[in-house]
């Protein structure tokens, strides 16, 4: 138990410094290749997956949600390939993906700002869903039809979400260790150390 959970820290630790690591790039450099982008976030990605495999064959059977933990690594390791192999083609997909959603996103701003005029009072209400509504389009068809601007669109809310999320990670390997500290063990494990040891 106490090796499962000095693995489950370090996994932890490793796969949330990487996702940070790779939003701050992001951050630091929108303009850049976005091919480069997707290559590191594939690289990331491949790596955190086989760490996650790794850590699912050694101590899955203490684990209360085991599957999901392969299905994460699974499809860690499947992107990360993708990534790899297909920089270019995959920041072109990410970039027309990201255009469009936020053309839908805009749309449907728009059309709730007008169902909202009918029954919100504040004109600042239905002015402001309509403005964001808009420039959510705006940026949509900026991200279809020029490259640069789409890999700065794309480049600014992934590096934000892997530094999120990275920093989720480190957060929760924090409290794990304070919870160990404080005798607790995480709901996250079986109580193994409860069951009793034939002799």
């Amino acid at each position: 138990m106490k090796s499962m959970k000095l693995a489950t820290k370090i996994f932890l630790a490793v796969t949330g410094v990487l996702l940070a690591a790779a939003g701050i790039l992001c951050l630091a450099n929108p303009l850049g290749a976005v091919s480069t982008v997707a290559w590191l976030i594939g690289l990331v990605l491949l790596v955190s997956g086989i760490g996650t495999a790794i850590y699912y064959f050694m101590f899955g059977s203490f684990l209360v949600f085991a599957f999901p933990v392969l299905l994460n690594a699974i499809g860690h390791i499947l992107f990360g390939v993708i990534f790899l192999q297909h920089p270019d083609g995959t920041s072109r997909v990410l970039i027309v993906l990201y255009g469009m959603l936020l053309i839908l996103v805009g749309l449907a701003a728009a059309a709730v700002a007008f169902v909202a005029r009918n029954f919100v009072q504040n004109k600042a209400v239905f002015t402001g869903i309509l403005v964001v509504g808009l420039v959510a389009i705006v940026l949509g068809i900026v991200a279809l039809t020029s490259d640069a601007a789409g890999a700065f669109l794309v480049a600014i809310p992934v590096g934000l979400a892997l530094v999120l999320m990275g920093v989720g990670y480190i957060a929760l390997d924090v409290a794990f260790i304070r919870m160990d500290k404080a005798g607790e063990t995480p709901k996250y494990f079986k109580d193994v150390d409860d069951v009793p040891k034939e002799a």
